[in-house]
């Protein structure tokens, strides 16, 4: 019987916080609208997206239909191809304590992660032009370095180790 190892107990937890992050603040807004309206079952996330963007000033989510083109591409993106794909991977990995990894999850986490590595590459990358009289330096460090840098570095080596 293979063993699970650090690798995959890392891959399992940091792929859950990346499915919540998706779920309540990501894609939020494609939820029907009675959904996120007060008083609806999923407005709680309406009030969990408002306050990352009040506690963080990201410009992405702040300018809302203002955002860049490629951001509102990036969001479908997440909706309709990286939450399937990171639905089946969480699902595999509940299997992964019997029979360890096997090639199809590993592709599917090193396609899932390069995709996610690009996307939030992009997204770095365009943080240089924000405006310095709305983002001060720091506030783009924050951004850089303990939101989306830190997601970028561990989604470049989603590949999981093989287990034996």
């Amino acid at each position: 019987m293979a063993r699970r190892n650090w690798r995959d107990v890392f891959y399992i937890a940091f792929n859950s916080i990346s499915l919540l992050s998706m779920l309540i603040i990501d894609i939020s807004n494609f939820y029907p609208a009675s959904l996120i309206a007060p008083g609806g079952a999923l407005h709680w996330t309406q009030q969990a997206r408002q306050w990352y963007m009040d506690t963080y000033n990201d410009a992405f989510f702040k300018a809302g239909d203002e955002a860049p083109s490629f951001f509102h591409l990036f969001t479908a993106m997440e909706l309709v191809f990286q939450l399937p794909l990171l639905l089946y991977i969480l699902s595999r990995y509940a299997g992964t304590k019997k029979t360890g990894t096997t090639p199809g999850l590993e592709l599917a986490s090193l396609v899932y992660g390069l995709h996610a590595a690009v996307t939030t590459l992009v997204c770095l990358n365009d943080m240089r032009s924000w405006d310095p009289n709305l983002h001060s330096q720091a506030e783009k460090n924050t951004f850089m370095f303990q939101l989306y840098g830190p997601w970028f570095l561990i989604r470049k080596s989603a590949l999981p180790e093989k287990t034996v």
